[in-house]
């Protein structure tokens, strides 16, 4: 189970032992992780996602902040484990809203505007909270 806390990315097993810390995370603004054990997480409220492997190791970017963009956070991967939806928010209001990135790089492509995080749902849902409805 992974998690934030003390301004880190840490995870310890269900079936118990010591915690390990995995990344800096000063403002952690959720993860997710793929069945390849690949964690993709939002470090702070203005910084892209990162990733990490779920035993540790070097922490790179997955995604960089586009012109207008302040933070890319709240991942969550897709059924493939390579791709992820997240919402990017802050920055110019036309550059909010929920993207799909993917592991193999590449540009990010939005999906639809927002200005609240997705939860895709099986068989092919996307749900959506919303502020005001």
């Amino acid at each position: 189970m992974g998690f934030f806390a003390d301004s880190k990315l840490k995870r310890i097993n269900l079936s118990g032992g010591a915690v390990q810390v995995l990344a800096d995370a000063p403002l952690g603004r959720g993860g997710t992780r793929s069945r390849q054990d690949v964690i993709v997480f939002g470090p702070s409220s203005t910084d892209p996602l990162m990733r990490v492997a779920a035993t540790g190791g070097m922490v790179t970017p997955v995604t960089h902040l586009a012109a207008g963009q302040g933070s890319h956070r709240y991942p969550q991967f897709l059924p493939d484990g390579r791709r992820f939806l997240f919402l990017t928010a802050l920055g110019r209001p036309e550059t909010h809203g929920i993207y799909v990135g993917s592991l193999d790089g590449g540009e990010p492509k939005l999906v639809t505007p927002a200005e609240t995080a997705a939860t895709y749902v099986e068989p092919g849902y996307l749900l959506r909270s919303c502020r005001v409805c």
